[in-house]
């Protein structure tokens, strides 16, 4: 029986309609406009600089209808997953 652990880290944006009370919470995994592209960000400076930049895009291009919205907050998931390759029992 082989094992392997992985380890693993992304960040999530906490936002709402400006407003509002209610919040939800997007995986902030990065950003293509027409004119720049932002990778997932790496770092913690990098997430608050990319969350600041979702929200000003969204706010940028809204329809009618569309409430801007804010940036609530910026969290940090650190996971770690365990992975067990498993041989058949013999019966």
């Amino acid at each position: 029986m082989s094992e392997k652990t992985i380890h693993s880290t992304h960040y999530e944006i906490k936002v709402r309609n400006q407003g509002s009370e209610l919040s939800w919470k997007e995986k902030l995994t990065g950003l293509k406009t027409r004119y720049e592209t932002f990778s997932a960000p790496k770092t913690d400076k990098e997430a608050f600089t990319l969350a600041k930049e979702v929200i000003s895009y969204f706010n940028s291009t809204l329809r009618f209808g569309e409430s801007p919205r804010e940036l609530v907050g910026v969290q940090k998931i650190e996971t770690e997953v365990k992975i067990i390759d498993l041989k058949e029992p013999k019966i």
